[in-house]
């Protein structure tokens, strides 16, 4: 997704519990914000086997994202820099199986309701 998604994080667009596999080509990301994405929450999202997770940084500059508590099984395109702009937390790199299985399962179950 490109561009402002909303004027704020109450009416942004969500990117929340889908399990995403198998992106195969290295021009393609699997969770994908850019060209000024805004106002964008990426969050419980589990991603394994693609050649690219993420990407954090782009052209123009993501503005107001946040990416929280996702997993994959590598690290995203600019983790190690995150930009000031970009929200970075609680996500998991997890490269065990039978620990992304799990996280899948979750993933797939969606929220515990009460």
């Amino acid at each position: 997704m490109s561009g402002p998604q909303g004027e704020s994080h109450d009416d942004g667009a969500v990117v929340r519990g889908n399990v995403v596999t198998d992106t195969r080509t290295p021009y393609n990301f699997a969770l994908y914000t850019d060209y000024g994405a805004a106002w964008v929450t990426v969050a419980d999202n589990v991603v394994r086997r693609a050649d690219n997770t993420a990407v954090l940084h782009v052209h123009p500059p993501l503005d107001n994202v946040v990416y929280r508590g996702n997993v994959w099984d590598a690290d995203p395109v600019g983790s190690d820099a995150v930009p000031d702009s970009v929200t970075y937390e609680n996500n998991a790199t997890i490269t065990d199986a039978a620990d992304l299985d799990a996280a899948e399962a979750r993933a797939q179950a969606g929220p515990r309701r009460r």
